[in-house]
């Protein structure tokens, strides 16, 4: 949706005016955020996601014990933090 909010922001001549932030952190979106047209975007982090579930399985398959809850810290992208991406 903030990709959609960014063409509309273009074309209504607001670029700069409105900030734009959005979730996720799709390549797309974090183009964006390097070119200035969206304020940040938020990545979910989903390949740590996908390892820490295939591990989780993996142990409870060999009975070892595994937390009843798991968060993975989800990471603003900003444009400095965009350099890195």
């Amino acid at each position: 949706m903030a990709i959609g909010a960014v063409t509309a922001v273009e074309n209504a001549g607001l670029l700069g005016k409105v900030l734009v932030t959005g979730y996720d952190g799709i390549p797309l979106a974090i183009e964006y955020v390097k070119q200035g047209k969206m304020q940040n975007t938020i990545d979910q982090l989903p390949k740590k996601q996908v390892a820490v579930a295939i591990e989780s399985a993996l142990k409870q398959l060999n009975k070892q014990e595994i937390p009843e809850v798991y968060y993975v810290d989800p990471v603003v992208v900003d444009k400095e933090m965009s350099k890195n991406y």
